[in-house]
């Protein structure tokens, strides 16, 4: 049905967006409250664009690329990689925003380190209970 797939082919680009969005106020080391404030918006609503739970006008995407210091089409050029489900369940986690911050205020050569020491330490055979 051409219909549920555009709607899906729209959430993803929402979902895209909002990750996004979430990646570069983190960038700038900004809250939802921040942001919200500088586009005459609740810092709910910002939160709402994030999760794809409301779409947002390109109005309000032009506002919040003028906050973040960002062009428009930052938030549509996201590399192949980064899939939006994969940063809500990092989100999600407790104490992910402390990793994501100290990330970004990390050079360039640490960062690799860092990468690097995260996929030795996804590889070794964990036990769970």
């Amino acid at each position: 049905m051409p219909g549920k797939r555009l709607d899906e082919l729209a959430l993803s680009i929402d979902k895209g967006i909002g990750a996004r969005i979430r990646q570069r106020r983190m960038e700038m080391r900004m809250s939802q409250g921040k942001v919200g404030a500088l586009i005459g918006v609740t810092f709910q609503q910002i939160q709402k664009f994030e999760n794809a739970t409301n779409r947002i006008s390109a109005s309000a995407l032009a506002r919040i690329a003028e906050g973040l210091d960002a062009t428009p089409a930052f938030f549509f050029d996201r590399p192949e990689t980064a899939d939006p489900d994969v940063i809500e369940r990092f989100a999600a986690i407790p104490g992910a925003s402390d990793i994501a911050q100290a990330y970004l205020a990390m050079p360039p050569d640490a960062r690799v380190i860092y990468e690097k020491t995260g996929e030795l330490l996804a590889n070794i055979p964990w036990q769970r209970d």
